[in-house]
């Protein structure tokens, strides 16, 4: 016999080859490269791929600085920049319209003054201050012939305030006439005394510098 039969058939070993024992396994190597130099085994990919997902030093990924010549954040064209709003218009269109206001109340200034204001509304104050029995104020309102010609006390003696009170007036439809070379405006009046009796005359009126009252006439036939 070559060998011992009552030995461990796995222990014998073949004519001529000493006994080594069984074959060395191999350590795992995870799959990737190989480690060198005692360093552990990296897994296949760039490094921190396996945990990102992707590549994290890819430009344009999460947590990388920007690159050079790319806009900083919040230029104009980046996602989330916010974008110049147009400036309004509502500022200019309050300028205009303040601008066309102030240029009517100016043409009506300049008309006003043209014209020298309306006949009407200078009898109407001149009889409401009559009324009131504001002597001053209606003589105020005379020209300034009337004013050198007719005092006050004349003129409160002439519409008899002293003894009686106008309660109410109504003026009428207002013609003219060439007087002094100048264009003078009737109007009729017709007043109301607190007696009862009604009188009715002519204000006179015509432009010197304003319309002013010039003339005090009987009713026109």
């Amino acid at each position: 016999m070559t060998g011992d039969p009552w030995a461990d058939p796995a222990t014998q070993t073949q004519p001529g080859s000493p006994y080594l024992g069984p074959p060395p396994t191999a350590p795992a190597v995870p799959y990737g490269y190989p480690p060198q130099y005692g360093q552990p085994a990296q897994p296949y990919g760039p490094p921190g791929q396996a945990e990102q997902g992707g590549y994290p030093n890819h430009p344009g990924y999460p947590g990388q600085p920007p690159q050079a010549g790319s806009p900083p954040a919040g230029h104009p064209g980046q996602p989330g920049s916010a974008q110049p709003k147009p400036r309004s218009s509502r500022k200019v269109l309050l300028l205009i319209a303040g601008l066309a206001v102030a240029a009517v109340v100016l043409l009506l200034v300049v008309v006003s003054g043209a014209f020298g204001g309306n006949p009407r509304d200078t009898a109407d104050e001149f009889m409401a201050a009559i009324k009131a029995k504001d002597v001053d104020k209606a003589h105020s309102l005379l020209c300034k012939d009337g004013q050198e010609k007719e005092t006050k006390e004349e003129l409160r003696t002439d519409f008899d305030l002293d003894d009686r009170t106008v309660t109410s007036y109504t003026l009428g439809t207002e013609s003219t006439r060439k007087r002094e070379g100048k264009d003078e405006t009737l109007i009729p009046v017709t007043i109301s005394y607190d007696s009862g009796s009604d009188v009715r005359l002519d204000l006179g009126v015509w432009n010197e510098g304003g319309q002013k009252i010039c003339s005090l006439n009987p009713p026109a036939g």
